[in-house]
C-alpha cells in the first residue's frame, strides 16, 4: 500500500510539472465577449518578430449557430478546393492552454495531415492556472458545442455534392476534459445529440467521472459509429483523479463501471499509448512499433467502421452483455531493428 502511494504522489508531481512547462506562446486571449476574426482565423504572436495566422478553422468565444455555420461552411469550401482534404474533424480539445496548445504540440497539423482532413476546433476556456481545474468552465460551455452541433445538418444537407463527390467523411472528435461539454449537453440538451450527422464519433480518453456514465452516454446518437477509448495507465487521468479528489475517470476504468449500448468500447491498457494516441507524431509517436493500433485509428479518424475481425492484435471480450474491445498487451508487429 505505502509503495502504491508513494507511485501515485510521484505520478501526480510529474504531472504537475509537466503541465507546468512554459508555453512560447502567449497567455492572454479575448475575453468572453470578444470575438476572433470572421474568417474563422486567430492572429496569434509566435515570438518576437514573427506572427501567424492560424487558418484552421478555430471557432472563437462569440458562439452561435451562425456562427458555427459560417465557420462549417469554410471548413468544406477548403475541402472542395484541396484534394488533399477529403474529410471533416470536428475537435473538441481537452485542458491546456489552447489553441496554443492545440499549435504548439501540433495537434491540427497532425489531424490534417493523418486523416486528409479539414479541422473545426471547438474552443472553450480550458486553462485556469498550472494548477487548477477547468471542469467547472467545460461544464458551463457545453453551448459552444452545442451550436456547432445545431448548425451543421443544415451545412451538411447544403453541402451534399461536395460529400458524395469526394465520399466525405464527418468525425467528432472530443478528447479528455473536452467530453464534459458533450455530458453536459447530453444530460441538459438531449435533443442536441440525436440525428446521427456524424460517420463516427470519438471519445477520447475522457476525463469525466466513470460511475453512472451509461446514464448520458446512452442518449448519445451523434453517429452511425460511436468510440469510447480507455486506457488505465494513462498517466494523465491518474493525476487528474488524485491531484483533485475527482473518483475514477471514465477514461480510464471503460466498461467496471457498466457499458452503454451506444458505443464500442476499446481498450489500450498497457499498449503504451499514454494520453494523446489519437494521432501519429511520426519520430514522437505513442504508436511505437504498434501496427494494430496504427491500423485501427486510420480507420476510425478517417470516418470508416472499424471491425475487430480485421485487425490483427485486437481481442474481444464480453462485459454485461456487450463485446468490448482490447488491444493484446505489449504486442509488437514490426521487426525490431538491429
Amino acid at each position: 500500500m505505502r509503495l502504491n502511494f508513494l507511485f501515485i504522489c510521484c505520478l501526480t508531481l510529474i504531472v504537475v510539472g509537466c503541465s507546468s512547462a512554459r508555453s512560447v506562446y502567449p497567455s492572454t486571449w479575448p475575453e468572453k465577449d470578444q470575438c476572433y476574426d470572421t474568417d474563422g482565423g486567430l492572429v496569434l504572436e509566435v515570438g518576437p518578430d514573427a506572427r501567424k495566422l492560424v487558418t484552421a478553422n478555430l471557432l472563437g468565444e462569440c458562439y452561435s449557430s451562425k456562427r458555427a455555420a459560417e465557420v462549417l461552411q469554410k471548413a468544406f469550401d477548403e475541402i472542395r478546393a484541396d484534394a488533399k482534404r477529403k474529410n471533416l474533424i470536428v475537435f473538441v480539445h481537452g485542458r491546456g492552454q489552447h489553441p496554443q496548445k492545440a499549435l504548439k504540440k501540433r495537434l491540427i497539423y497532425h489531424l490534417e495531415k493523418d486523416y486528409e482532413a479539414s479541422v473545426v476546433m471547438v474552443h472553450w476556456p480550458s486553462f485556469k492556472g498550472h494548477l487548477g481545474y477547468a471542469h467547472q468552465s467545460a461544464h458551463d460551455r457545453a453551448e459552444n458545442l452545442g451550436a456547432v452541433l445545431s448548425a451543421l445538418p443544415d451545412v451538411k444537407k447544403n453541402n451534399e455534392s461536395i460529400i458524395l463527390a469526394n465520399n466525405t467523411k464527418l468525425i467528432l472528435l472530443v478528447h479528455s476534459m473536452g467530453n464534459k461539454l458533450l455530458e453536459n449537453l447530453a444530460r441538459k440538451k438531449s435533443d442536441l445529440v440525436k440525428g446521427r450527422s456524424f460517420d463516427n464519433l470519438i471519445m477520447s480518453a475522457p476525463d469525466v467521472p466513470a460511475r453512472h456514465h451509461t446514464e448520458w452516454m446512452d442518449r448519445i446518437e451523434l453517429a452511425k459509429n460511436q468510440y469510447l477509448l480507455v486506457n488505465k495507465h494513462d498517466g494523465v487521468l491518474i493525476g487528474s483523479r488524485y491531484l483533485k479528489f475527482r473518483g475514477p475517470r471514465l477514461g480510464r476504468r471503460g466498461a467496471k463501471d457498466g457499458v452503454s449500448s451506444k458505443f464500442q468500447y476499446v481498450n489500450f491498457n498497457k499498449t503504451g499509448v499514454g494520453h494523446l494516441y489519437y494521432i501519429d507524431k511520426g519520430a514522437e509517436s505513442k504508436w511505437k512499433d504498434r501496427d494494430d493500433v496504427a491500423a485501427f485509428f486510420r480507420i476510425i479518424m478517417k470516418g470508416e467502421k472499424a471491425d475487430a475481425k480485421d485487425i490483427e492484435g485486437l481481442d474481444t471480450q464480453i462485459i454485461s452483455g456487450r463485446e468490448v474491445w482490447r488491444f493484446e498487451k505489449f504486442k509488437t508487429t514490426k521487426p525490431k531493428r538491429p
